[in-house]
């Protein structure tokens, strides 16, 4: 399926899109904690809504972009 997506890329174009997961990736894993800790500050719990399942499969689909364009790069490399 990311085959499909990333058939017609360049080798610049497929670097562009690594370095965009790779932002994705630690978003993902950044606001979150940002959203808990705030949600702690102002109100004394932690809440864990279903709002930061969002954020659980943005990471997990950024991680298999993330080895899916490491291994289409070493490939077009070599």
């Amino acid at each position: 399926m990311l085959d499909k997506i990333y058939t017609n890329l360049t080798k610049k174009e497929l670097k562009q899109a690594l370095i965009i997961h790779y932002a994705l990736c630690i978003t993902s894993v950044g606001v979150p904690i940002l959203l808990v800790l705030l949600g702690y500050f102002l109100n004394g719990k932690v809440y864990i809504n279903y709002f930061l399942l969002i954020f659980l499969l943005l990471f997990i689909w950024s991680v298999f972009n993330i080895d899916f364009l490491k291994k289409k790069n070493g490939r077009s490399s070599k």
